[in-house]
């Protein structure tokens, strides 16, 4: 059981403390389709070397990060959106409501991540030692912020500042150890603080084919503190399996109880992954009767060199109400948030929901990327409306442009202009910026932002 305060510590000290190292992970740059399979986050692809590394070359410090194995990168992501209605300035009334929670605010010019990592991969043939260190600032730290780790005010954005307090925080991302022991085809252990192994989209913007996130990767958690083992059984079947203090839990936990991870990906032809991740166990604050089970499944088919699609389904039970759903989408100002100790007696949240994603390479420079999703949702209608569900749509149209995908420096721009529509069946959640009794069932918001790996 991970109950230790220190638990992330211990994980940034022995990486760092780690030799032996062979050359791993560099920065991301932008795939050649925006929906190669994401299903293992555990296991991010090797890039070609980043700005910062190449940087690093140029001053003679390159050789001796590769000797030690280690490298270095990272990215900005920063972007605008606009909610069709609402033309207000200010951050408490100009939110462009359930479009993700990298773009709460329309009208405004958002610092969303500035991420750096240090890492090194492990040699599965043989017993080594690696891992990563990730940070992240922007206006998405305090969204990602673990329990123990809130490194700010959680709530800030509700604030109405623009300040860089607290509007954009500082958030540890990921820190964790990896250790390759050489069983069969090779067992990765990693134990820290880690990207979750849940879900279609993820935090780091490069994996995700549009600026806003969909309403399932807000059901979902976006880290673990624990302890996992990745083992790849054989060319087709790869699977995980671990505990965890639970979502989001981080040096502190809301209930003192373990949760289990796991995650199976089967590769059925080498166009065609199908992946079952989830977590499963206690996860309302002090409350360990009532246990919650989140299946997922997600699947990518490359039908050919232009067109890709992919899907996640997920199903979440959850014996007792928790404030994570609660709070999740709660975009009305006149939504309550379920008490935080335990939710409402009595109540359950039940939240299913798919998702549906195509793409179309039009050539290294252009893909045009499409998604469709509905979830319905039991616990935030209880909490707002006393209504037995609520259901949520969104269909987002959007454009990957790669301006120049050959370049040595800057093959690593991305822009990611988007359409998306929302609509809410039973709650007027959109914002008018009059108030919520102004508001709406539906809305029209463009974004677009600009990835800058480094």
């Amino acid at each position: 059981m991970l109950n230790r305060k220190d638990a992330v510590s211990m994980a940034v000290a022995a990486l760092l403390a780690s030799a032996g190292f062979a050359y791993g992970e560099t920065a991301p740059v932008a795939p050649s389709l925006s929906l190669d399979p994401q299903a293992l986050h555990l296991d991010e692809a090797a890039a070609p070397a980043g700005l910062l590394t190449q940087g690093l070359d140029k001053i003679g410090v390159g050789d001796s990060l590769k000797k030690a194995g280690l490298s270095v990168g990272g990215y900005i992501d920063s972007g605008y959106t606009m909610n069709h209605r609402n033309h207000s300035q200010a951050l408490d009334t100009g939110k462009v409501q359930g479009t993700g929670f990298n773009s709460e605010h329309g009208n405004h010019y958002m610092l969303n991540q500035v991420d750096l990592f240090i890492a090194r991969d492990v040699d599965l043939k043989k017993f080594d030692v690696g891992g990563k260190i990730e940070v992240l600032y922007g206006t998405d730290g305090s969204a990602i912020h673990s329990n123990g780790l809130m490194l700010g005010n959680e709530n800030s954005r509700d604030m109405g500042d623009d300040s860089l307090h607290p509007q954009y925080q500082f958030d540890i991302e990921q820190a964790y150890v990896d250790v390759a022991i050489p069983v069969g085809n090779g067992l990765k252990v990693r134990a820290g603080k880690f990207d979750t192994v849940v879900g279609y989209e993820s935090i780091n913007p490069n994996s995700n084919p549009f600026y806003s996130h969909s309403y399932i990767f807000q059901a979902e958690p976006f880290t673990h503190t624990g302890i996992i083992g990745i083992y790849q059984v054989n060319d087709k079947l790869t699977v995980a399996g671990g505990v965890s203090r639970g979502w989001d839990q981080a040096l502190k936990d809301n209930n003192g109880a373990i949760d289990g991870i796991f995650q199976a990906q089967y590769a059925v032809t080498k166009n065609w992954t199908v992946a079952l991740q989830g977590t499963v166990g206690p996860e309302n604050t002090q409350d360990t009767a009532h246990w919650r089970l989140l299946p997922d499944l997600t699947t990518t088919y490359t039908i050919n060199d232009k067109w890709s699609v992919g899907a996640e389904a997920i199903y979440c039970y959850d014996g007792g109400l928790n404030n994570k759903f609660g709070n999740t989408f709660s975009t009305a100002d006149s939504v309550r948030k379920v008490d935080s100790v335990g939710g409402a007696a009595g109540t359950y949240g039940d939240i299913w929901g798919a998702a549906l994603y195509v793409a179309y390479k039009v050539d290294d420079r252009f893909t045009v990327n499409f998604r469709g999703e509905k979830l319905h949702d039991y616990s935030q209608a209880f909490v707002s409306t006393g209504s037995s569900a609520t259901n949520w749509y969104e269909a987002t149209l959007g454009v990957t442009i790669t301006p120049m995908p050959k370049d040595r420096l800057l093959s690593g721009v991305k822009i990611r202009p988007e359409i998306r529509y929302d609509y809410n069946d039973t709650m007027d959640v959109y914002s008018s910026g009059r108030g919520p009794a102004d508001n709406f069932k539906d809305q029209l918001s463009y974004g677009f932002d600009l990835i800058v790996n480094f």
